[in-house]
This record gives structure tokens, C-alpha cells and sequence, in this order.
């Protein structure tokens, strides 16, 4: 059995843009992220055997706040994060979606994505 544990369609504004004029104004970003709980997850009724999805949207929150040029950077820290506080945790992903990017033209999403696996 797998469990995972996701959180889809978190709205954030935030600063992080490679030119000036994303950092200042800033952009809205739409997040996806998905934790895998290693086989190890038992006891059903207690969340520390879990991943609670308040931290996962507190770690990107939290990550999102902070000057980036890069939202690969972004979701490089985000994952990092969650490898580390997350001792039963087999795998994570991360989709980041930059919503309407500037590129001349009429486009919905610019998206990167990221895994630990």
C-alpha cells in the first residue's frame, strides 16, 4: 500500500522572476506538490506518522516569500526541505506554475517541475 499526500492548486504571489520587473511587481504562481510515505507508515491515527499538509504548505509558502531569479530555485529548496524534515518519506514532487508568462504571445502557464526521484 502507498500513501501520499498532496496539496494542488496553492495561489501564490510572490517575487521571484529572472528580470527586474517580475521581482518588483511580482507574479502569481500555482503550486502542486506531492509527498510518498515510505512503507514504514502504520499507526493510522496519529500525524506524526504522516506528513501533515499544513508543513507542506507552510515549507512552500514560507520558500515562495523569499527573492529568487529562478523558480527552480524555488522548487530545488522546497524539495531539499522536505527531504530533510520528513524522515518517512520515500519520494516528493513539486510543480510550480508561473501563470501568465510575459513571452508575447497569449500563454496560460510557464511550469516547472521537480522530483526526488
Amino acid at each position: 500500500m502507498q500513501t501520499k499526500i498532496k496539496l494542488e492548486a496553492v495561489k501564490i504571489h510572490s517575487f521571484i522572476g529572472y528580470y527586474e520587473e517580475e521581482r518588483l511587481a511580482g507574479t502569481h504562481f500555482i503550486i502542486d506538490t506531492e509527498v510518498s510515505l515510505s512503507d514504514g507508515f502504520v499507526n493510522r491515527e496519529d500525524i506524526d506518522d504522516t506528513v501533515n499538509y499544513e508543513h507542506l504548505f507552510t515549507i512552500c509558502n514560507e520558500e515562495m516569500k523569499k527573492s529568487h531569479l529562478m523558480i527552480e530555485t524555488a522548487a530545488r529548496n522546497i524539495l531539499e526541505t522536505y527531504t530533510a524534515r520528513f524522515k518517512n518519506m520515500a519520494t516528493a514532487m513539486i510543480r510550480i506554475k508561473k501563470v501568465g508568462p510575459q513571452l508575447g504571445g497569449n500563454v496560460g502557464f510557464a511550469v516547472i517541475e521537480m522530483s526526488t526521484d
